[in-house]
């Protein structure tokens, strides 16, 4: 399964476009920043000028650290569709790329063109190393017949065409998968074991490494200390046992992601100006791009932060397209407009999540442990929900918020796990061989389609690159610029 998840994720490598891809063009244009300058940003002028740079940027250091052989000078560089009115003369689409696709996308890669496709390169071992923390999570917990049903779940994600897709891209969901799931496995183990340490010290370890990759796990403390008092109240435990492990926990995601708030405090703080609470608010949340961030920094702010310097808020969408997108965007991926095999994919997925949750239904009947661990995968999934919402609340931008990978990837293991639970109790037992195959060949093939619709639909590159040397190459080299 794993090797059949890799090649198809190496394909896509190739095979997905630099303008399709997930906001691909900010990534790199904050991992640009940090090669040239050896640093983050440090004044507020710098962060405008990058979408992500108010964001957290454990990914893009990462992919700094392992493209640190790879040179990158001013060619080759992207042919921006808006640049020139000349460009507009050699477009050969009806529709209007982003990025003018050109040679410099296909090997061999020079430039930032090769630090794009080692990040496209990571994530695609970090997605894959995410699906073997995931079977060994779903064989942690006594639920189902494992191996069979950890197998189910993890091939099931491993096949979702949208997780597929963004684990072979440059974006640092591929880090925020991993990591959630390595946060969600120790979960499991405080919960197994609470008398161990080791558990609880990787908890807050993944908690804090977490916040430097995305803020997408903000409300887990929450559920850490729903659990831990849990446990304290079901084991009989000392309010000692809470409390120490719960400042042990608090520590450590202190100290793993201290850094890059320092950093943010030491750099953007308006302390002198705005007093000590409203500077540092500042510095925390705003002077970036991204609606939500700005909107809680103008809250916590008291007022202090002038309506000016919020992003102008587009109008209200409708909350039925906020879901109807998001689930869309949950499992598929829209390629020219259209997701592949809509809408009879979608009612296949549907029909499987109804008999899913007709077996959750009858596992939550019987009298067995596993209430426990649905309790947990489901109030998991339901605080990973929360945050999509509130930001749709806020913001009101459907494109921004009703994304399914928001939900997906940091919900991994809790979703595929309820999954594989219900279908392992709903079919029955002798049948599970033949409808668990063909749910996953079903989910290959549709991986299958979107894989060839993205290599059809992909636009022909123009035959140039964007090399300093190009005018040499010429028969009459003429005196000219090439951009």
């Amino acid at each position: 399964m794993l090797l059949v998840y890799l090649a198809l994720a190496l394909i896509t490598t190739q095979v997905l476009h630099f303008s399709l891809a997930l906001d691909e063009g900010y990534h790199l244009e904050l991992i640009t920043f940090i090669k040239q300058y050896g640093r983050l940003p440090i004044t507020y002028e710098e962060r405008a000028q990058m979408a992500r740079a108010d964001l957290p940027p454990l990914y893009h250091l990462l992919v700094t650290a392992v493209s640190s052989g790879v040179t990158i000078g001013d060619y080759p560089h992207f042919k921006y569709f808006g640049d020139s009115f000349r460009y507009r003369a050699i477009d050969h689409q009806s529709n209007q790329p982003y990025i003018l696709p050109t040679e410099d996308f296909r090997p061999p890669y020079l430039g930032r063109f090769q630090v794009w496709q080692i990040g496209r390169w990571l994530s695609v071992g970090l997605s894959a190393v995410t699906l073997v923390v995931v079977f060994f999570t779903l064989q942690a917990i006594p639920i189902g017949f494992r191996p069979f049903t950890s197998l189910l779940g993890t091939a099931l994600l491993a096949f979702i065409p949208r997780y597929l897709i963004v684990g072979s891209a440059l974006n640092d969901d591929s880090l925020l998968g991993l990591s959630a799931a390595l946060y969600f496995l120790m979960l499991v183990q405080v919960i197994k074991n609470p008398t161990r340490w080791f558990p609880v010290i990787g908890l807050g370890i993944m908690l804090g490494v977490t916040a430097t990759v995305k803020y997408s796990l903000v409300l887990m403390p929450l559920e850490i200390i729903g659990v831990l008092g849990f446990i304290a109240v079901r084991e009989k435990l000392a309010w000692r046992w809470f409390l120490s492990r719960l400042a042990v926990v608090g520590l450590l995601t202190i100290l793993c992601s201290g850094w890059w708030f320092g950093w943010n405090i030491w750099f953007f703080n308006t302390v002198a100006k705005d007093g000590l609470i409203a500077g540092t608010v500042r510095a925390l949340f705003m002077g970036g791009y991204n609606a939500t961030l700005n909107s809680i920094g103008g809250v916590l702010s008291s007022g202090q932060v002038t309506e000016a310097e919020l992003p102008a808020s587009h109008q209200t969408d409708l909350w039925s397209n906020w879901f109807n997108t998001t689930f869309l965007s949950f499992w598929g991926f829209n390629i020219d407009g259209q997701f592949p095999l809509f809408p009879w994919a979608y009612l296949i997925v549907g029909v499987t999540l109804v008999l899913a949750g007709v077996g959750l239904w009858q596992l939550w009947r019987r009298p067995s442990p596993a209430r426990l661990w649905l309790l947990l995968a489901g109030l998991h999934v339901i605080l990973l929900c929360l945050i999509p919402l509130l930001r749709f609340a806020t913001s009101g931008r459907v494109g921004q918020t009703a994304q399914g990978r928001h939900i997906l990837i940091p919900a991994t293991t809790a979703i595929v796990a309820l999954i594989a639970w219900g279908l392992a109790t709903a079919v029955p037992r002798r049948w599970h061989g033949v409808v668990f195959a063909v749910i996953i060949a079903g989910m290959i093939g549709w991986t299958g389609v979107h894989l060839y619709q993205l290599t059809y639909s992909s636009r022909q590159p123009l035959p140039l690159r964007t090399l300093s040397q190009a005018a040499e190459w010429l028969p009459q080299p003429i005196a000219t610029k090439f951009w």
